[in-house]
């Protein structure tokens, strides 16, 4: 079975692997993403959460997540630092005005 776009139609909870990269479906405020690396890191999570944010405003962003590899299940995201990425993990992006 396939989608529109020729590829193997999937629900978006599986592991889908191309090209030897594992894609996989995280949820960032609610909203699913597919993401194939590894890692992902603060400014990226700010892109997705808000698309239209400027870059330099990333720093006024907290990034927590759970649902992460066992051993590092939940947390925050450092700013300029990365997370590694599990299969359906939740990240929960906030504007802040404190430090």
């Amino acid at each position: 079975m396939t989608n529109e776009n020729n590829e193997p139609a999937t629900t978006g909870r599986e592991l889908v692997t191309t090209d030897d990269r594992t894609v996989r479906t995280i949820v960032v405020n609610g909203r699913e993403h597919r993401f194939a690396d590894d890692r992902i890191g603060h400014d990226q999570l700010a892109r997705l959460a808000f698309p239209t944010l400027a870059e330099r405003d990333s720093r006024s962003l907290v990034a927590s997540f759970g649902g992460g590899p066992a051993d590092h299940e939940r947390g925050v995201v450092p700013f300029g630092g990365t997370v590694e990425v599990a299969q359906g993990q939740r990240f929960n992006v906030c504007v802040t005005d404190k430090s």
